[in-house]
């Protein structure tokens, strides 16, 4: 193994190390099925649907048993600080339609790297749909992942296996929401096969894992669901039951009338979802402000510190949750030790001044959302008699 190969996958380990710690505080994740059998040396085709622009080569990269290199933007690559670092750290450009050019890297020359990286017994991820998009519909699966199958089988003559990853978020900028990975049975190809096969099998086994409602959004389909289903979303199995809605309504004329009744009055109320609902006692909360004010003062540098990274790289809105999911425990954890120097503990504190930040930190997020609830319940509210 040559000295950058070695460096590459101390670094792929020690942030999958991370992630598998870190993943865990932010989402509860529920994993649904096996891989069946696999070949662990075997170059293999990673793909998944791609709802969350950041979050999903994670979520897959941690279901997967090897290290994985990553299909990426060209838009990621346009500062020489963050080329440097995803040509160096498990990416490979791929230049779409709309993306700004890189200079040596054009979409054939992405096909050859990643024909390459599957000869020397890689891993290649692939998100299917080319862009993200927040929802439960399955976009048109692009051919990408196919052409790197057929291109490898035929110009090397070798096996190579296919694994397909179903991502569904509850709410992806939600603290502690459910995300729900689907694991298929892994498939060998070792000849070319006929055009459009692949891209039909992975169609195949990640439509069925994912609603099927044309022209409804992921917060519209979900708004109808809390309305006809009340609390139906919080509990354990609110994903199976969100199936089920969905495809009763396909065959329900009366239950399709209904949800498309209330989506048309939620599209001309513009209804928003409250965080809370009008039944629960808000008063207990109110007793925090103290801590509220002991969160504002103790986290303040760290939160806008956080803050003003996020506006300078100018990202887009989706991408924050998964760069603060990236930075705020490092952030805090060097925080609680500047702290810790200032005040001259000893290191036995540690994890309490640590759980005291975080502790701080969710209170004073807890009484922000009161604010918005409050707020939410001035607007006009309807309501439906179902």
């Amino acid at each position: 193994m040559s000295l950058k190969r070695l460096y590459q996958r101390i670094i792929y380990e020690f942030f999958r190390a991370y992630f598998r710690l870190v993943v865990p505080l932010f989402f509860r994740v529920e994993k649904e099925g096996s891989r069946g059998y696999f070949e662990r040396k075997m170059p293999t085709v990673v793909t998944s649907n791609h709802p969350n622009t950041l979050l999903d080569p994670i979520l897959t990269g941690l279901n997967f048993w090897g290290q994985l290199r990553f299909l990426a933007n060209t838009g990621l690559f346009q500062h020489p600080v963050s080329r440097w670092f995803f040509l160096w750290h498990f990416c490979i450009p791929v230049k779409r339609h709309n993306d700004p050019p890189l200079e040596g890297f054009d979409l054939e020359r992405s096909f050859e790297l990643s024909s390459a990286e599957l000869h020397r017994g890689g891993a290649i991820y692939v998100a299917v749909e080319g862009t993200s998009l927040r929802g439960y519909l399955l976009r048109a699966v692009r051919y990408g992942a196919e052409k790197i199958i057929n291109d490898y089988v035929q110009h090397y003559r070798e096996s190579v296996q296919l694994y397909n990853v179903a991502l569904v978020y509850s709410a992806p900028g939600k603290f502690r929401s459910r995300v729900r990975v689907i694991r298929h049975p892994v498939h060998f190809f070792d000849t070319p096969v006929k055009e459009g096969e692949i891209t039909h099998l992975i169609e195949h086994e990640l439509m069925p894992k994912i609603p099927h409602w044309p022209e409804v959004s992921m917060t519209e389909a979900k708004l109808v669901f809390d309305f006809l289903y009340p609390g139906a979303s919080n509990s354990p199995d609110w994903y199976g039951q969100f199936m089920d809605f969905c495809e009763k309504r396909k065959q329900d004329e009366e239950l399709r009338g209904r949800s498309d009744e209330i989506l048309e009055r939620i599209r001309q109320e513009e209804v928003i979802a409250p965080e809370h609902g009008p039944e629960v006692n808000l008063g207990y909360r109110f007793a925090l402000i103290p801590f509220y004010w002991a969160g504002e003062l103790l986290c303040f540098l760290p939160r806008q510190l956080l803050y003003w990274f996020i506006s300078r790289i100018d990202t887009y809105i989706e991408y924050e949750a998964t760069i603060k999911i990236c930075v705020a425990p490092f952030l805090y954890f060097f925080y609680a030790l500047l702290l810790l120097a200032v005040t001259g503990f000893s290191l036995w504190w540690f994890p309490l001044v640590l759980l005291i930040l975080y502790g701080l930190e969710r209170i004073r997020k807890e009484i922000e959302r009161v604010r918005r609830t409050k707020k939410y319940r001035a607007d006009k509210i309807f309501r439906y008699n179902l």
